[in-house]
């Protein structure tokens, strides 16, 4: 199930490192597989417990080697991180917590918070370790919460972890987030996640597409990672709302689009749709990624549009080359 850009290794020859942590059967290996492997949600429930620590290899978007450390959560283990695995902190470019959406007891006889606890340990390693590590702190299993009580319990989460943090005397700058495989929850984090652990300058994109969005009098342009389908930045012509919901969703349909092809042995390389009000292209781009190009005038020319992409292709792969190169 694993895709053709992640393997698993057995050594630490990496450009940058990202762990993923929380307790047992938080869900961290479904959260991994869903965006880098070719899984659907219900397969996850095959998903054996994640021995130690399983280490893995990516190349994202053309990049630097990536190393993402999912790490087992039985207690053993844990333990084991804060005594003979603490080199494991050390030199992390990426954390992410992940805890169980789950209502917080009120009677704190009961309420054991040992993922708050375990949450603490790790923060006190990284601030020693990798101060300068971006942590990330996932709410997941959100799809096991009543609607109307989401926001209460994710922010009941936040709060206390918060002022842990405040009671430690340690200002780090945490990203919290609601998540859950069954949705496109999982896209925003991991967006941020991984273009973060880009070296491609983000800023050459969003010129190159600027220029093909004013070329073309398109909306929107978007372009997604090969693999993972996320998104790795977009412009926009300022007429368009909820843009970041938006590109959440079609980052998760087009993927699960490009799944249920390949498992039916059909793919595409291009696909072209015209609604009433809408056109959307989609091709693939660079040996990296895919663009998708939405425009509110169905009567844009495909060929026009087409050979815009073709030179900005040629520029975005110079580009790709040189820098890997360097």
């Amino acid at each position: 199930m694993e895709g053709n850009y992640i393997r698993r290794i057995s050594s630490n020859s990496f450009n940058r490192k990202i762990i993923l942590m929380g307790e047992k059967d938080v869900g961290k290996t479904s959260i991994f597989s869903m965006i880098f492997t070719n899984v659907y949600p219900i397969e996850t429930i095959l998903f054996g417990n994640t021995i130690s620590i399983s280490l893995s290899q990516i190349i994202f978007s053309g990049g630097e080697l990536i190393e993402l450390d999912d790490c087992g959560g039985a207690e053993n283990y844990i333990e084991e991180y804060f005594t003979t695995k603490k080199s494991i902190f050390e030199n992390v470019s990426t954390f992410i917590f992940v805890i169980k959406a789950e209502e917080i007891k009120q009677n704190p006889i009961n309420d054991s918070n040992l993922d708050f606890q375990f949450f603490e340990k790790c923060v006190n390693e990284l601030n020693k370790n990798s101060p300068k590590t971006n942590i990330f702190v996932l709410i997941h299993k959100m799809d096991k919460i009543i609607v109307n009580k989401r926001m209460n319990i994710f922010e009941n989460k936040k709060r206390k972890i918060m002022e842990k943090l405040e009671s430690m005397k340690i200002n780090l700058d945490i990203n919290f987030f609601a998540t859950s495989i069954w949705d496109g929850s999982l896209y925003k984090p991991w967006k941020e996640i991984m273009c973060n652990n880009m070296i491609i300058n983000k800023n050459k994109f969003l010129k190159g597409l600027n220029y093909l969005l004013e070329a073309c009098d398109a909306d929107e342009i978007f372009l997604f990672e090969l693999n993972t389908f996320l998104c790795i930045c977009s412009v926009d012509n300022g007429k368009n709302k909820n843009i970041e919901e938006r590109t959440k969703k079609i980052s998760f349909l087009i993927k699960k689009l490009k799944q249920a092809l390949r498992r039916n042995n059909s793919d595409f390389s291009c696909l072209k749709m015209k609604l009433k009000n809408i056109m959307a292209y989609f091709e693939e781009f660079t040996k990296y990624s895919y663009i998708m190009v939405l425009s509110r005038k169905p009567k844009i020319n495909y060929e026009f549009l087409s050979l815009n992409i073709y030179f900005l292709r040629e520029r975005f792969e110079k580009s790709f080359n040189s820098k890997i190169k360097n």
